[in-house]
């Protein structure tokens, strides 16, 4: 019994540590934008999960995907990138939106405080003293988290070799 339990643990160790991997490790998605001025393109980080609206209006979230040439294999859907309306998932190269993000989330508490004490000395409303940093908060929060690329401002998805 032992021998055979052994065995069966050790198949299951070597298939896990040797077998293939489902994701596609030499490609990546990415986004570009042309401006007046300059280009803007970001890539999708792997192995983290994204969010897919389509076409037909269809909202499909997956952590663990496959990229082809021209489309995205989602839990045996396959969808093509121009059938993408909307994406939202981390990306590289996001390092100055996220500090801009920290930075107001946490200038919204002193802001919150300032406000509050104006409020009670000046027998204001407190909901409308404590509005804006409340404002400040949410807004910063966003700016730290997953983006979002649409098709209707002008987002192009392609399929890139790492």
């Amino acid at each position: 019994m032992k021998k055979t339990a052994l065995i069966i643990m050790l198949v299951l160790f070597t298939v896990n540590v040797f077998g293939q991997s489902i994701e596609s490790n030499s490609f990546a998605l990415k986004v570009e934008r042309e401006y007046l001025t300059h280009k803007a393109s970001f890539a999708f980080k792997p192995n983290l999960r994204l969010k897919i609206k389509t076409i037909k209006g269809e909202v499909i979230v997956a952590k663990s995907y496959l990229l082809l040439d021209s489309s995205i294999v989602v839990n045996k859907d396959t969808i093509a990138l121009n059938e993408i309306i909307m994406i939202r998932g981390k990306v590289f190269g996001n390092a100055d939106r996220k500090i801009l993000g920290a930075g107001l989330a946490i200038a919204a508490f002193p802001l919150l405080y300032f406000s509050a004490l104006i409020a009670v000395y000046t027998s204001g409303s407190p909901l409308v003293a404590t509005l804006p940093p409340a404002v400040f908060l949410i807004g910063g929060i966003s700016l730290t988290g997953a983006r979002r690329f649409k098709t209707a401002n002008n987002w192009t998805f392609k399929i890139i070799q790492k």
